[in-house]
């Protein structure tokens, strides 16, 4: 194994940690990724949105895949073998995915197999990295929304609670006026 090229990898993982969003992140893998040996290009998908550096127009990879279709509405991509480059001879499909969810895919372009493949077991832990960043993110947002669910639930239930009390403290002032009089 070539050391800059082992370099390379551990710069391009330390990279998608910065990644301020999903098509930032998809870019650096795809341009981190196009440039290792034995491959010639890239292109990635997750839940329909991809980016691809290295190719040449004959890949209609950009942007808003094609082939793609959410028909559960879950966010599962459901075109990983439909795509197309899992279509095209020398394409190197890598799935991006953890145990509980598959996100999309990495598309590698290789012209060399016997250079990359030295490589491969790398780049798919790079696939896995995307993978648990993509569901780290999923789970941040998830927790936001429960996290503001339930501070409704605890704004609604406080005022609740201060409209009984008022409720008890008036009843206690006519309890005390009736004694008064009786």
């Amino acid at each position: 194994m070539d050391s800059g090229v082992l370099g390379h990898l551990l710069l391009l993982q330390t990279s998608l940690r910065a990644a301020p969003d999903e098509r930032r992140l998809l870019e650096i893998v795809s341009h981190g990724t196009s440039s290792l040996p034995g491959v010639v290009g890239c292109a990635t998908c997750t839940r329909g949105n991809t980016a691809a550096y290295g190719l040449s127009e004959d890949v209609p990879m950009l942007g808003k895949c094609p082939a793609w279709t959410n028909p559960s509405g879950s966010g599962a991509p459901c075109c990983a073998e439909s795509c197309p480059p899992s279509a095209e001879r020398g394409w190197r499909r890598l799935s991006i995915a953890t145990v509980s969810r598959e996100y999309g895919s990495l598309y590698l372009k290789v012209r060399d197999p016997a250079a990359f493949e030295l490589y491969a077991p790398l780049v798919a832990n790079v696939a896995g990295l995307i993978a648990i960043l993509l569901e780290n993110a999923r789970n941040r947002s998830e927790l936001a929304l429960l996290n503001e669910s339930l501070d409704k639930q605890v704004r609604d239930r406080s005022q609740q609670l201060a409209d009984s009390e008022q409720r008890l403290r008036e009843a206690q002032r006519l309890a005390q006026i009736g004694s008064l009089e009786g």
